[in-house]
């Protein structure tokens, strides 16, 4: 798992163990936590795994322009490295690859954030992985580390959102981090052969 320590990542580590599915689960980070068990520290930059053939691959990778501290930076974790996680999960043989990616994902928006997502799902799919899921999530509910200004006002919005957000429009309704969580073990365990985009889920 790439992005452990991120909301999403955080609950999916923690579901994983308690379901029992994996023998182990490898947390990779970029530097060691107080409970360190199980993580593996890494360079993205020279990313380089070592793993038996078969093993699922779970990408949580994210970040935000303000936290990584301009667009290049932002680029590099958002897309860069997962697209780097998803080719040496493709050298060892990856059974599922498993992304967190973000509604409104299009490699030609003129947003930057959705752009970048785009081109980093465009990018993975590329790899040739022989099955891959992106899941798109709209506004994460959920208590992170970080307080967030413009999160903390539209979460508080949510239920409005909510309510207005029905048809073709739902898939920009806010949802439980831990729900995300829930649906990329789904995925895993289906693990169909091709890419997959998943979006407007309940």
């Amino acid at each position: 798992m790439a992005g452990s320590t991120g909301l999403v990542g955080q609950l999916l580590s923690e579901k994983l163990a308690g379901l029992h599915i994996y023998d182990q689960v490898l947390k990779l980070v970029r530097r060691p936590s107080a409970a360190a068990r199980d993580e593996v520290v890494v360079n993205y930059d020279l990313l380089t795994l070592k793993a038996e053939p078969g093993a699922d691959y779970f990408c949580c990778l994210g970040s935000t322009i303000k936290k990584a501290g301009s667009q290049h930076a932002f680029r590099l974790v958002d897309e860069k490295y997962v697209i780097r996680f998803a080719e040496e999960a493709k050298k060892c043989d990856a059974r599922c690859f498993v992304v967190i990616s973000a509604v409104g994902a299009d490699l030609n928006s003129s947003v930057f954030y959705n752009r970048v997502k785009g081109s980093m799902e465009d990018g993975v799919r590329r790899v040739g992985l022989r099955s891959v899921y992106i899941i798109r999530p709209s506004l994460l509910l959920g208590e992170r580390k970080e307080k967030r200004f413009g999160e903390r006002v539209a979460v508080a919005m949510a239920p409005l959102i909510s309510a207005l957000t029905a048809g073709p429009l739902r898939k920009y309704r806010p949802i439980q981090a831990s729900r995300v969580a829930e649906i990329a073990i789904q995925c895993a365990a289906q693990a169909e052969g091709g890419f997959h985009i998943l979006e407007g889920f309940e």
